[in-house]
């Protein structure tokens, strides 16, 4: 059972970005797999380090495309970028720390956020970036 679907509201027509944006919310929805089926926190952790990894990627990505093509959006994407890492980073320690429950909650928040920045940030880069003719 998936928690994101991949349908037509959250592509962007830029390949490189939709390619990525299906890899995370494939991550997510292992995450939320892994969750559901109670596996233990060690396994929890493992794959939110590995969203972590592959987002931050991901960001470095976008971010030097947006520079590359002097996106004038490119401070507020940063500092989403930042929040959102900050924002799982601080899970991830708290969960090894033992000092917060691996919950469904987590996984409402990463579904939440990705698909807001998609149809949201994303969508006016994406739109910025089809006016001039880039589909990377």
């Amino acid at each position: 059972m998936a928690i994101i679907s991949w349908d037509s509201s959250i592509i962007l027509n830029v390949r490189l970005i939709d390619e990525q944006h299906k890899e995370l919310v494939d991550l997510i929805n292992s995450f939320y797999e892994s969750i559901r089926k109670k596996e233990p926190d060690t396994a929890i952790l493992e794959l939110l380090q590995g969203l972590l990894d592959y987002t931050r990627f991901h960001f470095t990505d976008e971010q030097d495309l947006m520079r590359k093509h002097n996106y004038p959006g490119l401070k507020h994407q940063l500092e989403e970028h930042k929040d959102f890492i900050q924002h799982i980073s601080d899970c991830h320690q708290r969960i090894s720390e033992g000092k917060l429950v691996v919950s469904l909650e987590i996984t409402s928040y990463l579904r939440t956020w990705l698909i807001d920045h998609i149809k949201g940030t994303d969508k006016k880069l994406a739109e910025f970036l089809n006016q001039r003719g880039i589909a990377t």
